[in-house]
């Protein structure tokens, strides 16, 4: 249903559209903004001081320029606003502090084992708390929220609707929940989608218009940027790439019922599986199997070069899929896997996705990234969520 907007809406829209090309580039002047958001350089200019006067844009000074007068460059102030994320899972719990510029002010890990929602709601709260005394008294007033990433499927007000790993959670409103505990205002959302949004912000992905994104959790999640927005779809959960089939005679996965999907080949737990059949690494937690398999991929181990070259062939098939259907710039691989690991699996997948792609159009090139973040990627997405929910040129965000 189209949505009209009052004059207030009109003027907040507007702020937000010179937010997002500060949030999407390092730096602009007010004619590079007025070009690319075709709004009038009188009300570009109104916008720009209102944002410095708020302090949530800061002058940078006149740019060096061979003649003329040179124009006066605007970013993101750093302290102009805050955010806290939390990444939860079924073994741990990961927190971030986070500024308007992308920069990470400070970092909680803490272990979890299968914990209850209220369980937790203490963890988050916690955590939230131990990341706001990094800041002092005045700044902590800009903090604009909490968000939480979590490993299944959340519809738009953060009750939980699916959790495969986390069965007890299903149908707990979090979002009432942590945000009573923390005071902050909340958002919960999909893990992938928190890590994705991230990496749009501030990541390898922020000049991408539309990307897909991988996330190695324990796991296979994924989720889909178009436009700089992500796209939540029908059920708050984009692309389930772990879920498309990629050998019709394969196991059934115990998440969906279907048979011979990608994560039952392409995820952490697909190689920990693997190494833990040839007693290769231990049971236990997962951050002793992925400790386990750095160090067995290092040492050169066969089994793991094996993996890496079925889980590339068994990728490869599931991006010419999403290729075809949606036609990304790019496909963005981040998360909890060994970076040395993850890097030459993204390469391998590379050689798998151009020997599939035997119609290439025109000279166009996929591109295959690796993420920037690590195993902080959901907590550092999840910071960024309100963030973004303060600042994107999102209709849907609007009172």
């Amino acid at each position: 249903m189209a949505r009209g907007t009052n004059l207030e809406q009109t003027r907040e829209f507007n702020r937000r559209v010179v937010l997002d090309v500060l949030r999407r580039t390092p730096y602009a002047s007010r004619t590079e903004i007025a070009q690319r958001t075709r709004l009038s350089l009188s009300a570009v200019s109104s916008l720009v001081d209102t944002l410095v006067r708020d302090g949530w844009v800061a002058p940078l000074g006149r740019r060096a320029t061979a003649r003329g007068q040179p124009p006066i460059d605007f970013a993101l102030a750093d302290r102009g606003a805050f955010g806290v994320g939390v990444a939860l899972d079924r073994d741990h719990a990961a927190a971030t502090l986070v500024d308007l510029s992308g920069r990470v002010l400070g970092e909680r890990h803490t272990t979890l084992d299968d914990p209850s929602t209220a369980e937790a709601t203490a963890c988050v709260a916690d955590l939230a708390h131990a990341l706001l005394q990094e800041l002092p008294p005045t700044d902590r007033r800009r903090v604009t929220g909490l968000g939480v990433g979590v490993p299944g499927i959340v519809d738009g007000l953060g009750r939980v609707l699916r959790m495969v790993r986390l069965p007890a959670w299903e149908g707990h409103d979090l979002v009432e929940a942590f945000g009573r505990a923390t005071g902050l205002a909340t958002v919960v959302t999909n893990d992938a989608i928190a890590a994705a949004v991230g990496e749009s912000s501030y990541g390898a992905a922020r000049a991408a218009d539309t990307f897909f994104y991988v996330l190695f959790a324990l796991g296979l999640g994924s989720s889909l940027v178009m436009q700089g927005h992500p796209y939540r779809g029908l059920w708050g959960v984009t692309g389930r790439l772990g879920h498309i089939p990629v050998d019709s005679s394969g196991p059934i996965c115990a998440a969906c019922g279907g048979r011979g999907c990608l994560s039952l080949y392409a995820s952490v737990e697909a190689l920990a599986d693997r190494l833990r059949a040839r007693g290769a690494v231990p049971d236990g937690s997962l951050a002793r199997q992925l400790a386990a398999i750095a160090t067995r991929f290092a040492a050169g181990e066969p089994v793991v070069d094996a993996w890496i070259d079925d889980a590339a062939r068994a990728l490869a098939r599931g991006l010419v899929v999403l290729e075809n259907l949606l036609d990304p710039d790019a496909f963005v691989f981040d998360g909890r896997m060994p970076r040395e690991v993850l890097s030459a699996l993204v390469r391998r997948t590379e050689e798998r996705y151009l020997a599939e792609r035997r119609t290439p159009t025109g000279e166009r090139r996929l591109r295959l990234l690796v993420g920037e973040r690590g195993r902080n990627a959901v907590a550092f997405g999840a910071a960024t969520v309100p963030l973004y929910t303060a600042t994107a040129a999102d209709l849907a965000l609007l009172p």
